[in-house]
């Protein structure tokens, strides 16, 4: 664990739960965040190496940048129910729509996004698990919102390619941001995790998945 100088006013910002996320930089130079309770106990922290803005090669305009940023949100909520509801999936043998679905999220290719969101909720909806559907349908919404206000927007932009498609400076800027990407992904695992939200052995589960399928995406 790492010692942190917090200033009391932090949780000023912290929501219902009393706990707030503190990004810092360790000596090292590694890109921590840390869950703090009102008590200043570190709950749980998680490093990477490299930070999406240092990662930003200069290629990236503004609007880039902020619809990436939008997809890894979308991203983490809906791994985020792909979780709450890992056991529905299970039994309906449709791991396989699931692990496209996130496939698509990680490489932040859209088109794919809205095709395996829409199977997923198809198949949902048809076994009846109806608190399930809701929250998929109000993430079909939402992404729907984003490509109507992006109209015209360059989504092959954001998009990770595979290697060949790409010069060799560009697929390892690429796969740094990715990684990046994922690991917003895995802070807000954590995240539950620490608030027993979700399961502590679904979320391990879930990371390892998700590795898994950031390995093998070329």
């Amino acid at each position: 664990m790492h010692e942190l100088d917090i200033p009391e006013t932090v949780f000023e910002k912290a929501n219902g739960s009393g706990i707030v996320n503190v990004s810092f930089k360790t000596e090292c130079g590694h890109f921590c965040q840390a869950f703090v309770d009102r008590n200043f106990k570190i709950r749980g922290e998680a490093c990477a190496d490299v930070s999406l803005d240092e990662l930003k090669s200069g290629n990236e305009s503004p609007e880039m940048i902020q619809v990436s940023d939008l997809v890894v949100k979308l991203a983490s909520e809906i791994i985020r129910i792909n979780v709450q509801f890992n056991e529905v999936i299970k039994r309906m043998s449709e791991q396989s729509i699931v692990n496209a679905l996130e496939k698509a999220l990680l490489r932040c290719q859209i088109n794919e996004v809205k095709g395996h969101l829409d199977l997923l909720y198809a198949q949902v909806m048809e076994v009846g698990e109806m608190e399930f559907a809701v929250q998929l349908r109000n993430e079909i919404m939402w992404l729907n919102k984003l490509v109507r206000g992006k109209a015209g927007f360059d989504w092959l932009s954001i998009e990770m390619r595979v290697s060949p498609a790409m010069e060799e400076y560009e697929y390892a800027h690429m796969k740094g941001v990715q990684y990046d990407r994922l690991r917003q992904i895995f802070a807000t695992l954590e995240f539950e995790a620490i608030e027993h939200e979700l399961p502590r052995e679904a979320v391990d589960e879930k990371k390892n998945q998700l590795i898994d399928l950031l390995e093998g995406v070329d």
